[in-house]
């Protein structure tokens, strides 16, 4: 179960959302309360909080424990919220990552050591780094948008030599990073996070079997045959 705070203030005003992220974090807190209270509970349940009352509700919706959800927490900005919220209530966190020093320092030591940690980008891989430059630069608007990007924000983070070469930020354009490289250049860098521990990836924007044959070519050559990759369809 992956939890979000949402983004858009449209969407947060059609659904009644409160608007500040504070307040969102907060009832948050309270939605996985009681969440977790009803999934244990076979007995009429009482709660009364800020955001959510219940006075003998009849769910009866216990559940055993091998179908007890996954609590994922959303930190795409790793916002000190956020972070908080995961290591109190949550069983992993997703970080969308804006360079590996900044995961590294600024991160993942401020995450307890009982949650897993996911990552999330969009792949262009081939066989060689040109040939995933060129089927980049076939995206002229995204690509052109992410190069701008990270043009900006060099004075700001710190990339290193291969991240210059293949990392491309987050943008207005995808709800990630971009990795542009050879097989070997994106194994190597997704391996720094998997020896910090990074237990699953979700790869972003797949597309067609063509795509997904050249990402699975990665994951291939990487050390571990445990790590849970989701391969996601959705824009990016």
């Amino acid at each position: 179960l992956n939890l979000v705070t949402g983004q858009s203030q449209a969407d947060l005003a059609e659904a009644g959302e409160p608007s500040d992220k504070h307040e969102l974090y907060e009832k948050m807190k309270e939605f996985v309360t009681v969440l977790r209270s009803l999934l244990q509970c076979d007995e009429p349940f009482t709660y009364s909080g800020r955001y959510y009352s219940y006075d003998g509700l009849c769910a009866f919706s216990s559940v055993e424990a091998a179908m007890f959800p996954k609590i994922f927490v959303a930190s795409g900005s790793g916002s000190e919220e956020s972070i908080a919220l995961a290591n109190a209530f949550g069983d992993a966190i997703l970080r969308i990552p804006v360079s590996f020093d900044d995961y590294s320092i600024n991160f993942a030591p401020k995450i307890g050591e009982h949650l897993e940690t996911g990552i999330k980008f969009k792949l262009i891989c081939r066989k060689s780094s040109d040939e995933a430059q060129e089927t980049a630069a076939k995206n002229r608007a995204d690509f052109i948008a992410r190069s701008i990007k990270k043009n900006q924000i060099k004075h700001e983070v710190s990339f290193s030599a291969l991240e210059e070469k293949i990392f491309y930020p987050l943008t207005y354009t995808g709800d990630c990073p971009l990795l542009v490289g050879s097989y070997e250049e994106v194994a190597s860098y997704l391996e720094q996070y998997l020896k910090l521990g990074t237990k699953s990836i979700i790869v972003s924007n797949i597309r067609s079997e063509e795509d997904l044959e050249h990402n699975a070519q990665v994951f291939r050559m990487l050390r571990s045959d445990n790590i849970p990759v989701v391969f996601s369809t959705n824009a990016c």
